[in-house]
């Protein structure tokens, strides 16, 4: 379902409800009513915001960079940390702006089976000398090992 469809079934729902409500209660308790659903679409509407902000960042490319806004957004490569973003975000629903601060993560991009594979084989190749550390050699261990864990 697009976000118009969306818009326009909403609409249509909220026209029902506040000829629902002014049929079944008083003016004041209508008018309550109508400030609880104005209250709601504003819920509605930055919450249908902050899911099309999260399919945008999702949608970055592997390329590993995209303009918008004016904005340049580098998604961090594989075994790097994610990044966070402050971002301003605002949606327009039924004549009322809401506007909210939120921070964005960015995850770095999941390596490929080459990269992971070239990776690994580089780490093979250092292991032994990372295990010495400030040792000469195995035979002549005067300091301690360095044994890294893996956490899971």
């Amino acid at each position: 379902m697009d976000i118009k469809t969306l818009e326009d079934r909403l609409t249509g729902e909220m026209s029902r409800m506040r000829e629902l409500y002014r049929a079944a209660f008083s003016d004041s308790e209508a008018e309550r009513l109508a400030r609880e659903t104005k209250k709601q679409n504003r819920t509605v509407a930055l919450l249908v915001l902050l899911v099309l902000v999260i399919a945008v960042l999702s949608s970055i490319p592997e390329t590993n960079e995209r303009e918008a806004d004016g904005l340049d957004l580098v998604r961090p490569s594989a075994g790097d940390s994610p990044k966070t973003i402050e971002t301003e975000v605002s949606a327009e629903y039924d004549g009322y702006m809401v506007r909210q601060r939120a921070q964005l993560r960015i995850l770095p991009k999941e390596p490929t089976e080459e990269e992971a594979e070239e990776c690994l084989k580089g780490l093979e190749q250092r292991l032994p000398e990372m295990i010495l550390w400030s040792n000469t050699s195995l035979s002549n261990v005067r300091y301690d090992l360095f044994l890294p864990a893996i956490d899971e």
